[in-house]
């Protein structure tokens, strides 16, 4: 079982609000939250507050437009967005025979999200590239969005992190840590403040340093299934809660045996 560094457990105990960039981390960092509160006898204790950027962002909208209703634009339920991107995908995928436009959606709403995130613009291309199709498609859904007369969360990244007093705003209310990023996306990183937004190095170590690969070649498959197995024993015996991802080609059967 993974265990959660020292200073982040203390932020959760304390009531602190963690920030990370997927729905698994955020199951992750619960389970080993409980996990620990088990081991430590506790039956009962308040579920940690976790939540992807993705929720975390659309609250704070939901929250400004609560303040003031009349600046703020009606936020696109997620189901809404994933149906208008289906359309806007197919309308762009007309002339390609063989695009998926299913699929294409999912692609189209990651990638206007990510060049919103990292503030790059999407301008007029023509030329039939693939930013070409995600320009179109944007401009498809922008003009859906105002016939709608609602917006997306991305769209509305830009105005949150205009407002200079959002950080202070949102370390009044409780403290907040980003982890799990490789890099912070600006606008996030503007919303909630520079001193939560760059990324810290952990208070304690993380742990032994990976080592280096080995090759190492079997004479049939029995001694590669006793290899594994040994490898497997060496690191259980060092330690017992170890977790380890063993690559198997070949059979099913040949794996249960090895399980």
């Amino acid at each position: 079982m993974f265990r959660l560094p020292n200073d982040v457990a203390r932020h959760l105990q304390d009531g602190g609000t963690l920030i990370v960039p997927s729905l698994q981390r955020a199951h992750t960092v619960r389970l080993c939250f409980a996990a620990a509160a088990l081991g430590k006898g506790r039956g009962v204790f308040a579920s940690p507050d976790v939540r992807t950027d993705a929720v975390w962002l659309r609250e704070e909208v939901e929250r400004r437009a609560g303040e003031d209703a009349s600046r703020w634009p009606r936020l696109l339920e997620p189901a809404e967005e994933w149906f208008l991107w289906r359309q806007c995908a197919a309308e762009v995928a007309r002339p390609f025979a063989l695009l998926n436009a299913g699929a294409l959606a999912e692609s189209l709403k990651r990638s206007s999200e990510l060049a919103a995130q990292f503030r790059i613009p999407l301008g007029a291309q023509g030329d039939g590239s693939e930013s070409d199709i995600l320009c179109r498609a944007q401009r498809a859904f922008d003009e859906r969005c105002r016939d709608f007369r609602a917006t997306s969360l991305a769209a509305l990244l830009g105005r949150l992190a205009d407002r200079g007093a959002a950080g202070r705003r949102v370390a009044a209310r409780g403290a907040l840590e980003l982890r799990g990023f490789d890099t912070v996306p600006p606008a996030l990183g503007a919303i909630v403040g520079t001193s939560t937004a760059e990324p810290r190095e952990f208070a304690e170590p993380r742990g032994p340093t990976l080592a280096a690969p080995k090759v190492l070649r079997a004479e049939d498959t029995r001694e590669e299934l006793e290899r594994i197995a040994g490898w497997c024993r060496e690191r259980l015996l060092a330690r017992a809660d170890a977790r380890l991802l063993v690559v198997l080609p070949g059979a099913a059967g040949a794996r249960e045996r090895l399980a």
